[in-house]
């Protein structure tokens, strides 16, 4: 069975643009049909594919700033685990580490695009409230913060942002869905919320691992240590902390979606009634 890869591509790229330019996109499915050269396909798609990226979407001030914070967020994300692996050797010779990473690369460029595809699709009222994603999304991970610190601490109580979590994420679905009238626009805002929760809080998580060297070290910590085979202390609370910021970054957009739909759904349905 052979695979029509230019056609495959293409179904992909056109996905990718927004709702007022679906129409194009079936065009340049309906063009590529015609043609049967395999060169002159590989051009075709090349050259939609270009026209997709540069298809403006989310122009208004609030898509963009939320597009530019995302964009910087995966940068930074992959610039942090960059450094890590240069700066402690010791965590490339780990079993698995390059799996792991490939699956880190992955999840932060289904992060990105995701977003990026949200943020193209939003309708009029959803767009207008897309400010709760650039407040939602800070405020979820000051509270994941909170709970890391206070896991590590018992200066920190730790017991009001375990309840704040969910019913923060509870709320910003059901403002979202209240603000946009909708249930859908409190899907889409809180999907956006929970990807740029998830992407901060690893770079806030993982960033300072890496700076500190994973300190300060806990008894746990060191005992494990030691029977770990790590070359050093260091690396060895560092690659555990990266670890758990990857945990996370998978965990936390994923709790903060489903707590933030049931909110905007529950909303969406006292509104209606």
């Amino acid at each position: 069975m052979t695979v029509d890869l230019p056609s495959r591509v293409l179904a992909v790229a056109v996905r990718l643009l927004p709702a007022d330019r679906a129409q194009w996109g079936r065009a340049m499915v309906a063009e590529l049909s015609h043609l049967h050269g395999r060169s002159s396909r590989r051009r075709f798609v090349v050259g939609c594919l270009r026209a997709v990226l540069q298809a403006p979407r989310g122009q208004d001030a609030p898509g963009r700033a939320l597009v530019g914070v995302v964009v910087s967020a995966a940068v930074g994300c992959v610039g942090l685990v960059s450094y890590g692996l240069v700066h402690y050797p010791g965590l490339r010779t780990g079993p698995g580490v390059w799996v792991a990473t490939a699956a880190f690369l992955a999840a932060v460029v289904v992060y990105l695009l995701t977003a990026v595809v949200v943020v193209g699709r939003l309708t009029g009222p959803c767009r207008r409230v897309l400010p709760l994603v650039l407040l939602g999304g800070p405020a979820i991970t000051v509270l994941w913060l909170l709970v890391g610190t206070a896991a590590t601490s018992s200066s920190v109580p730790g017991v009001l942002p375990v309840v704040l979590i969910p019913l923060g994420s509870l709320a910003l679905g059901g403002a979202a869905a209240w603000r946009g009238r909708s249930a859908a626009a409190g899907r889409q805002v809180v999907l956006l919320a929970a990807l740029l929760a998830g992407m901060l809080l690893f770079l806030g998580w993982a960033g300072a691992a890496v700076v500190t060297g994973g300190q300060p070290y806990d008894p746990g910590l060191v005992r494990d240590f030691h029977s770990s085979g790590a070359p050093d202390l260091a690396t060895y609370a560092v690659d555990d902390d990266l670890g758990s910021g990857m945990m996370m970054l998978l965990l936390v957009p994923l709790l903060t979606w489903t707590l933030g739909v049931v909110g905007a759904s529950l909303t969406a349905g006292r509104r209606g009634r």
